[in-house]
Parts: structure tokens; C-alpha cells; sequence
């Protein structure tokens, strides 16, 4: 099957995507109807990038920061 994966912006921290966060679920949950899809298909489906915080932390600094973490999914996925 073809690869695929997702690339998340979530604007809020990572813990807030909790049982006991502010959204009560976690990405990997509210990712599941892809996953389904993606297996329906035969895909061969990778792990989420998921990049937290941006609502907070907006800054041209700190996002070039979080680009070599991208990259890494980036590469890993073309393996």
C-alpha cells in the first residue's frame, strides 16, 4: 500500500489533548476515522506529526526551532 500520514497543527499545548485536558481526547483519538479510512484502503499508515502550540508560541524563532523535528518526520516517512 501507499504511505501516508498526517501533519497536525494543534494551537493549544500538548496536555490539553488529554482525558483530563481542555479537548478530553487525545490526537491519536480523534485521528482514529483516518486510521479506519487509511486501513480500508491499504495504506500504510505512519504515526501523526503533530505540532503543538502554535497558538502560544508563534514566534518566527520558535518555529524555526521546531523545523528540524519535521524534517526528521519528514525523512522517516520517505524510508
Amino acid at each position: 500500500g501507499k504511505k501516508i500520514a498526517l501533519a497536525i497543527t494543534a494551537g493549544i499545548d500538548e496536555h490539553e489533548y488529554a482525558a483530563s485536558g481542555k479537548y478530553r481526547y487525545t490526537v491519536e483519538e480523534l485521528t482514529r476515522p483516518f486510521e479506519l479510512t487509511f486501513e480500508y484502503v491499504k495504506a500504510d499508515y505512519r504515526r501523526p506529526f503533530v505540532f503543538y502550540g502554535i497558538e502560544l508560541n508563534s514566534s518566527e524563532e520558535w518555529i524555526e526551532q521546531s523545523v528540524p523535528r519535521y524534517m526528521k518526520f519528514l525523512d522517516e516517512f520517505s524510508r
